[in-house]
């Protein structure tokens, strides 16, 4: 079962009390833990529990006993795609929520160079990062009272923003702006002009040491849909990159 999982009894006699223990022990009345049906049993480790009811009136019922293996799910890292930038940020998180909606954190292991994350290494502290230039093997764990996640693995190839990249794009028609929100990190973006427009001027910067080449007006037809790309070289270093746009105007 899941960390943090509440276990709960489904019948319970009027009047009777449930005595358990999850050290493997019998229970007893003077000595175990009493039951609460309404917070039920967090089970927060790999245990046996054994349970007995008593009854003023009766006997006291026999011993039955269940063990449990409990597990972390896996942690994430924020970022999905493979292939980034060096201003590309990450953040690792582990959040647990049991029924009763009381959250567990678990401590954050990592590396970045493919080495098995122990607990000797410094906790995460919620800090995002970034990564140099290269191939980079995230590794991650969790760790929550000595039960472990699996271990999530992630390579990324990481390219240096100071290569082919445009620091700059814009998409205007009749004094409209249509991309808002440029990032280095994204490479493709998609715009939907009104039939009344006809033609849109792109238009992407770059630093000095690059080239940037694609057409800056953009002509469409009622219902016309256009892929442009805007290419940008590094004429120092050779590097070139690819940023798409899709353009479409509405018929009516």
């Amino acid at each position: 079962v899941e960390y943090g999982t509440i276990l709960k009894f489904s019948y319970l006699p009027n009047d009777a009390l449930l005595s358990f223990t999850s050290d493997g022990t019998d229970p007893d009345f003077e000595d175990s833990e009493t039951y609460i049906p309404s917070t039920g049993i967090e089970l927060t480790k790999s245990c046996t529990i054994k349970a007995r009811l008593y009854h003023s009136n009766y006997k006291e019922s026999l011993v039955v006993e269940k063990q449990f293996s409990v597990y972390i799910d896996d942690p994430v890292i924020s970022t999905q795609s493979t292939e980034i930038t060096t201003a590309t940020t990450f953040s690792l998180s582990h959040v647990i929520k049991n029924k009763n909606g009381k959250n567990h954190k678990a401590d954050i292991y990592y590396t970045i160079d493919g080495d098995t994350p122990t607990e000797d290494l410094e906790e995460y502290d919620g800090t995002p990062f970034t990564l140099p230039a290269g191939d980079h093997t995230i590794k991650v764990i969790a760790i929550i009272d000595g039960i472990k996640s699996k271990i999530v693995t992630k390579t990324f190839t990481v390219i240096d923003t100071k290569g082919a990249y445009l620091n700059g794009l814009s998409a205007v028609a009749d004094n409209n702006e249509y991309i808002k929100n440029f990032s280095t990190t994204n490479f493709n973006y998609s715009i939907n002009l009104p039939t009344e427009i006809e033609k849109i001027n792109i238009t992407g910067t770059a630093d000095d040491n690059c080239e940037v080449q694609g057409n800056d007006e953009i002509s469409l037809a009622p219902g016309e849909t256009k892929n442009v790309s805007i290419a940008v070289v590094n004429k120092e270093y050779g590097k070139s990159m690819l940023y798409h746009i899709t353009i479409y105007r509405a018929s009516s």
